[in-house]
């Protein structure tokens, strides 16, 4: 293992400061709630769990708590469709070929399928820009390993990106990811980068959702954010992660591969990406990671913007509860997408944004 430090923590604190952040009052009562009601899903309590008991522990959580759709839409307006060989679950804008298409890579420490919990959330951006949405569903852990899931997931990409039209979709592309959705979504770019540089230019933007971008965990354990991580009693612990990384990751991996930590990517990497946003909640498990992959870009100077939800844990993308405590993130994204203004936004509790743009034009 190498022992030196992957990350300054003094660039991370100037990048960003969290100060006292709290949990936003709702969030706080929503996790105390879920945690009593399915203690499975608390980090605290899984001591070495199987990838049998953390797919039984997701579906109990969600039950009947996941952001429910916006009127107008269902489960039923989404089609299935086959892209570069990947299944995927597309939602089409009435003018399906002239609007952006946002491609959501969803989270759950790649050996979760969280995909049906990822619908109505993506389904609300489309009540505040028109899109196209497809949520491809990937190979999950540990049935297969990282190589052979990143290679079906690239030819996807590929086949979507090298002529998007003929699938009845416009040309701009927004490549996103949540947590360990947000790691592949970087990686397969950052690897497009390096394979087919035409279509990899193709990416209009990147949207990277509390991104889990460190499977070393290092910075997870080791970085200065310790005391706001540990607010977040809804998602997993480190410990459990490191369980899953296991599963994915192929055997002989080190500690300092960049293919597995894309912060450690070349800085000629790094600066050729589209503008990037990462949006993190300033109480959840993956703060530091997020900070991290956001400081890379920034001394990178690649275009890049942090984008921190006050008082808000992991999971505010999958909870009807979590999504009504802040901000509304589809209403950000929307926003984000279209270049609108975003740093005056408040949520009617009153808890809003940190907001860093670094080397844009903002």
């Amino acid at each position: 293992m190498n022992k030196k430090m992957i990350f300054d923590a003094d660039l991370l604190l100037e990048t960003y400061n969290p100060g006292t952040s709290e949990l936003a009052p709702r969030t706080a009562a929503f996790a105390a709630t879920l945690a009593n009601a399915t203690p499975a899903a608390a980090s605290s309590t899984l001591s070495v769990p199987t990838v049998e008991s953390l797919r039984a522990a997701v579906t109990v959580s969600l039950a009947d708590k996941s952001l429910s759709y916006p009127e107008g839409l269902t489960s039923h307006s989404y089609t299935q469709e086959n892209i570069g060989g990947m299944d995927c679950t597309v939602l089409r804008a009435k003018h399906s070929a002239s609007v952006p298409t946002l491609v959501m890579f969803y989270g759950g420490g790649f050996c979760l399928n969280t995909l049906f919990a990822h619908k109505p959330f993506m389904a609300h951006i489309m009540t505040f820009i028109a899109c196209n949405i497809i949520l491809p569903d990937y190979p999950l852990a540990p049935e297969t390993k990282a190589p052979e899931s990143m290679a079906k997931s690239s030819i996807f990409l590929q086949s979507l990106l090298d002529n998007p039209t003929t699938l009845g979709f416009s040309e701009q592309i927004v490549l996103m990811g949540w947590s360990s959705g947000a790691h592949m979504a970087l990686t397969l770019a950052l690897n497009l980068q390096q394979q087919a540089p035409p279509l990899f230019h193709k990416i209009s933007q990147i949207l990277l959702l509390s991104s889990w971008t460190d499977l070393s965990l290092t910075v997870a354990r080791k970085g200065p954010y310790q005391a706001q991580q540990n607010k977040d009693t809804i998602a997993v612990g480190a410990d459990t992660l490191e369980i899953m990384t296991g599963w994915y990751l192929p055997l002989g991996y080190t500690i300092d591969e960049p293919e597995y930590c894309p912060a450690l990517r070349s800085i000629d990497e790094l600066k050729a990406l589209p503008p990037t946003t990462v949006i993190a909640g300033s109480c959840e498990v993956l703060l530091g990671d997020s900070i991290f992959i956001a400081d890379a870009l920034r001394r990178a100077r690649a275009p890049v913007q942090l984008v921190v939800l006050e008082g808000q844990t992991h999971n505010y993308l999958v909870y009807d509860e979590l999504s009504k405590d802040g901000v509304f993130v589809p209403e950000l994204i929307g926003r984000i997408v279209t270049g609108q203004p975003i740093k005056t936004m408040v949520g009617t509790d009153g808890f809003g944004l940190t907001v860093n743009a670094f080397n844009t034009s903002e």
